[in-house]
Protein backbone atom coordinates (compact mmCIF):
# COMPACT_ATOMS: atom_id res chain seq x y z
CA UNK A 1 0.00 0.00 0.00
CA UNK A 2 0.26 -2.31 1.54
CA UNK A 3 0.00 3.19 -0.03
CA UNK A 4 0.94 -1.29 -0.80
CA UNK A 5 -0.38 1.43 0.66
CA UNK A 6 1.72 -0.63 1.08
CA UNK A 7 -2.25 -5.76 3.55
CA UNK A 8 -6.18 -13.23 0.55
CA UNK A 9 -6.40 -16.27 -2.93
CA UNK A 10 -10.02 -16.12 -3.43
CA UNK A 11 -11.13 -18.24 -1.45
CA UNK A 12 -11.19 -18.12 2.23
CA UNK A 13 -7.98 -17.95 4.24
CA UNK A 14 -6.94 -20.11 6.79
CA UNK A 15 -5.68 -23.71 7.74
CA UNK A 16 -7.31 -26.41 5.29
CA UNK A 17 -7.27 -30.04 5.67
CA UNK A 18 -6.32 -32.45 3.29
CA UNK A 19 -6.17 -36.15 3.80
CA UNK A 20 -4.06 -38.69 2.03
CA UNK A 21 -4.75 -42.14 1.87
CA UNK A 22 -3.49 -44.10 5.21
CA UNK A 23 -1.90 -40.94 6.02
CA UNK A 24 -2.41 -37.94 8.47
CA UNK A 25 -4.56 -34.70 7.73
CA UNK A 26 -2.15 -32.29 5.58
CA UNK A 27 -2.27 -28.57 6.94
CA UNK A 28 -2.69 -26.03 3.28
CA UNK A 29 -2.43 -22.61 3.84
CA UNK A 30 -4.33 -20.08 1.73
CA UNK A 31 -2.79 -17.15 1.15
CA UNK A 32 -5.23 -13.61 1.25
CA UNK A 33 -4.93 -11.37 -2.22
CA UNK A 34 -2.90 -8.43 -1.17
CA UNK A 35 -4.16 -5.21 -2.30
CA UNK A 36 -1.74 -3.01 -3.85
CA UNK A 37 -0.77 0.75 -2.38
CA UNK A 38 -0.42 3.72 -4.14
CA UNK A 39 3.24 2.58 -6.34
CA UNK A 40 2.47 -0.88 -5.72
CA UNK A 41 1.45 -3.62 -8.22
CA UNK A 42 0.15 -3.71 -11.18
CA UNK A 43 -2.98 -3.52 -13.69
CA UNK A 44 -4.83 -6.79 -13.44
CA UNK A 45 -8.23 -8.10 -13.60
CA UNK A 46 -10.35 -9.08 -11.10
CA UNK A 47 -11.31 -12.51 -10.56
CA UNK A 48 -14.86 -13.79 -12.11
CA UNK A 49 -15.98 -15.08 -8.83
CA UNK A 50 -14.92 -13.94 -5.06
CA UNK A 51 -17.03 -13.24 -2.03
CA UNK A 52 -17.82 -9.54 -1.89
CA UNK A 53 -16.24 -6.94 0.61
CA UNK A 54 -19.54 -6.61 2.69
CA UNK A 55 -19.31 -10.69 3.43
CA UNK A 56 -16.12 -10.29 4.78
CA UNK A 57 -15.47 -10.77 8.46
CA UNK A 58 -15.37 -7.33 9.88
CA UNK A 59 -12.12 -6.29 11.33
CA UNK A 60 -11.90 -5.99 15.46
CA UNK A 61 -9.11 -4.12 15.59
CA UNK A 62 -8.26 -2.20 18.35
CA UNK A 63 -6.48 0.49 16.55
CA UNK A 64 -9.56 2.51 16.26
CA UNK A 65 -11.06 2.34 19.57
CA UNK A 66 -7.83 3.26 21.20
CA UNK A 67 -4.73 4.98 20.34
CA UNK A 68 -0.98 4.32 22.21
CA UNK A 69 1.52 6.07 22.60
CA UNK A 70 4.64 4.83 21.02
CA UNK A 71 7.75 4.21 23.19
CA UNK A 72 11.06 2.21 22.49
CA UNK A 73 10.85 -1.05 24.47
CA UNK A 74 6.65 -1.72 24.74
CA UNK A 75 5.29 -4.63 23.85
CA UNK A 76 2.83 -2.81 21.34
CA UNK A 77 0.74 -5.81 20.53
CA UNK A 78 0.30 -9.25 20.52
CA UNK A 79 -1.68 -11.26 17.72
CA UNK A 80 -2.07 -13.03 14.16
CA UNK A 81 0.82 -12.77 11.53
CA UNK A 82 1.13 -13.28 8.05
CA UNK A 83 3.35 -13.05 5.60
CA UNK A 84 3.94 -12.19 2.21
CA UNK A 85 6.45 -11.83 -0.90
CA UNK A 86 6.25 -14.84 -3.35
CA UNK A 87 4.20 -12.53 -6.00
CA UNK A 88 5.46 -9.24 -4.84
CA UNK A 89 9.16 -9.69 -5.51
CA UNK A 90 10.37 -6.54 -6.74
CA UNK A 91 7.22 -4.25 -6.25
CA UNK A 92 7.16 -0.99 -4.90
CA UNK A 93 6.15 -0.68 -1.40
CA UNK A 94 4.24 1.95 0.53
CA UNK A 95 7.55 3.67 1.62
CA UNK A 96 8.71 3.90 -2.01
CA UNK A 97 11.59 0.85 -1.87
CA UNK A 98 11.74 -2.14 -3.97
CA UNK A 99 10.10 -4.70 -1.86
CA UNK A 100 12.52 -7.57 -1.39
CA UNK A 101 11.64 -10.64 0.21
CA UNK A 102 14.60 -12.16 1.55
CA UNK A 103 14.98 -8.89 3.70
CA UNK A 104 13.96 -8.57 7.07
CA UNK A 105 11.15 -6.52 6.47
CA UNK A 106 7.13 -6.32 7.58
CA UNK A 107 3.99 -4.52 6.50
CA UNK A 108 1.72 -2.55 9.30
CA UNK A 109 -1.05 -0.31 9.23
CA UNK A 110 -0.34 1.87 11.99
CA UNK A 111 3.39 1.70 12.77
CA UNK A 112 5.82 4.85 11.39
CA UNK A 113 7.89 3.77 8.73
CA UNK A 114 11.02 3.13 9.80
CA UNK A 115 10.04 1.51 13.30
CA UNK A 116 11.97 -1.62 13.89
CA UNK A 117 10.13 -4.68 16.06
CA UNK A 118 11.52 -7.82 17.31
CA UNK A 119 8.57 -10.32 15.97
CA UNK A 120 8.42 -13.37 18.26
CA UNK A 121 6.29 -16.53 17.55
CA UNK A 122 4.70 -17.31 20.63
CA UNK A 123 4.67 -21.15 19.50
CA UNK A 124 7.93 -21.81 19.18
CA UNK A 125 9.47 -18.91 20.39
CA UNK A 126 11.74 -17.58 17.66
CA UNK A 127 12.44 -14.13 17.13
CA UNK A 128 13.31 -11.78 14.00
CA UNK A 129 14.12 -8.30 14.03
CA UNK A 130 12.32 -6.67 10.99
CA UNK A 131 11.80 -3.28 9.85
CA UNK A 132 8.49 -1.76 8.76
CA UNK A 133 8.56 -0.45 4.92
CA UNK A 134 4.79 -1.15 4.01
CA UNK A 135 1.30 -1.20 4.72
CA UNK A 136 -1.19 -4.21 5.64
CA UNK A 137 -1.93 -6.72 6.18
CA UNK A 138 -5.50 -5.79 5.03
CA UNK A 139 -7.47 -8.40 6.49
CA UNK A 140 -9.41 -8.99 10.02
CA UNK A 141 -7.55 -9.69 12.94
CA UNK A 142 -4.29 -9.69 11.25
CA UNK A 143 -1.34 -7.61 13.01
CA UNK A 144 1.65 -7.80 10.90
CA UNK A 145 2.92 -9.33 7.45
CA UNK A 146 6.63 -10.43 7.27
CA UNK A 147 8.51 -10.80 4.51
CA UNK A 148 8.54 -14.85 3.44
CA UNK A 149 12.77 -14.49 4.22
CA UNK A 150 11.53 -13.20 8.11
CA UNK A 151 8.69 -15.39 8.37
CA UNK A 152 11.09 -17.79 7.72
CA UNK A 153 13.37 -17.13 10.30
CA UNK A 154 11.10 -17.65 13.18
CA UNK A 155 9.33 -20.89 11.46
CA UNK A 156 6.13 -19.25 10.39
CA UNK A 157 6.19 -19.99 6.86
CA UNK A 158 5.27 -23.50 7.03
CA UNK A 159 1.81 -22.70 8.94
CA UNK A 160 1.37 -19.43 6.76
CA UNK A 161 -0.21 -17.97 10.21
CA UNK A 162 0.70 -17.76 13.88
CA UNK A 163 0.64 -15.31 16.78
CA UNK A 164 3.38 -13.16 17.61
CA UNK A 165 4.35 -10.76 19.79
CA UNK A 166 5.90 -7.27 18.74
CA UNK A 167 8.31 -5.38 20.80
CA UNK A 168 9.16 -2.11 20.07
CA UNK A 169 13.11 -1.89 19.63
CA UNK A 170 13.62 1.43 17.70
CA UNK A 171 11.23 4.26 16.47
CA UNK A 172 12.21 6.64 13.66
CA UNK A 173 13.96 10.25 15.21
CA UNK A 174 11.83 12.68 15.27
CA UNK A 175 8.90 11.05 15.55
CA UNK A 176 6.50 12.47 12.74
CA UNK A 177 2.67 13.25 13.62
CA UNK A 178 0.36 10.68 12.47
CA UNK A 179 -1.23 11.17 8.81
CA UNK A 180 -3.59 8.70 7.84
CA UNK A 181 -6.12 7.40 5.27
CA UNK A 182 -9.12 4.91 5.05
CA UNK A 183 -9.06 2.18 2.88
CA UNK A 184 -11.98 -0.38 2.09
CA UNK A 185 -12.26 -3.84 0.67
CA UNK A 186 -11.84 -5.75 -1.40
CA UNK A 187 -14.44 -5.90 -3.98
CA UNK A 188 -15.14 -8.16 -6.98
CA UNK A 189 -18.42 -6.44 -8.30
CA UNK A 190 -19.05 -3.31 -9.41
CA UNK A 191 -22.38 -2.06 -7.09
CA UNK A 192 -20.76 -2.87 -3.78
CA UNK A 193 -18.05 -0.86 -4.94
CA UNK A 194 -20.26 2.02 -6.36
CA UNK A 195 -22.27 1.96 -3.19
CA UNK A 196 -19.32 1.87 -0.43
CA UNK A 197 -17.50 5.07 -2.74
CA UNK A 198 -20.52 7.10 -2.53
CA UNK A 199 -21.09 6.35 1.14
CA UNK A 200 -17.41 7.50 1.45
CA UNK A 201 -17.78 10.76 -0.38
CA UNK A 202 -21.00 11.56 1.99
CA UNK A 203 -18.90 11.00 5.15
CA UNK A 204 -15.79 12.86 3.95
CA UNK A 205 -16.45 15.31 0.91
CA UNK A 206 -12.98 14.31 -0.49
CA UNK A 207 -12.11 12.34 -3.73
CA UNK A 208 -11.72 8.44 -3.87
CA UNK A 209 -9.56 6.61 -5.85
CA UNK A 210 -10.34 2.84 -6.54
CA UNK A 211 -7.10 0.62 -7.66
CA UNK A 212 -7.34 -2.97 -8.34
CA UNK A 213 -4.56 -6.32 -8.41
CA UNK A 214 -4.94 -9.56 -9.78
CA UNK A 215 -7.27 -10.90 -7.12
CA UNK A 216 -9.72 -7.63 -6.52
CA UNK A 217 -10.30 -3.79 -5.99
CA UNK A 218 -10.16 -1.63 -3.09
CA UNK A 219 -11.07 2.20 -2.54
CA UNK A 220 -9.38 4.59 -1.10
CA UNK A 221 -9.56 8.40 -0.11
CA UNK A 222 -7.27 10.33 -2.72
CA UNK A 223 -3.24 10.48 -2.69
CA UNK A 224 -3.91 14.24 -1.07
CA UNK A 225 -6.22 13.47 1.37
CA UNK A 226 -4.74 13.39 4.92
CA UNK A 227 -6.29 12.53 7.95
CA UNK A 228 -5.63 13.19 12.18
CA UNK A 229 -5.94 9.86 13.81
CA UNK A 230 -9.42 11.03 15.54
CA UNK A 231 -10.80 11.33 12.01
CA UNK A 232 -10.19 8.55 10.44
CA UNK A 233 -10.79 6.04 13.14
CA UNK A 234 -14.29 7.91 13.31
CA UNK A 235 -14.36 7.14 9.29
CA UNK A 236 -13.21 3.09 9.98
CA UNK A 237 -16.16 2.79 12.43
CA UNK A 238 -18.83 4.70 10.62
CA UNK A 239 -17.81 2.49 7.24
CA UNK A 240 -17.54 -1.25 9.76
CA UNK A 241 -21.09 -0.70 10.62
CA UNK A 242 -21.99 -0.46 7.26
CA UNK A 243 -20.68 -4.01 6.87
CA UNK A 244 -18.01 -2.50 5.29
CA UNK A 245 -13.95 -3.69 5.99
CA UNK A 246 -12.60 -0.74 6.45
CA UNK A 247 -8.90 -0.36 7.81
CA UNK A 248 -7.17 2.78 9.16
CA UNK A 249 -3.86 3.55 7.46
CA UNK A 250 -0.80 5.28 8.36
CA UNK A 251 0.67 7.68 5.40
CA UNK A 252 3.89 8.39 7.27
Amino acid sequence: MRLRLMLLGAGLAGLLAAAGCGSPAKAVWVQPPMPPGVNWGGPASPPAHAREASRIPLPADSEVNRRTHLRVGMIWRVGTASFYGLHEQGNWTASGQRFNWHKMTAANRTLPFGTVLRVTDLATGESVKVRINDRGPFWPRRIIDLSAGAARRIGLYRQGLGTVRLRILKLPQPLPPGIYTVQVGWFTHDGPLRRCRRMMRRYNHQPVISFHSRDGRWLRYGKGVGLRYEAAARLVRKLRRRHYPAYMVRLN
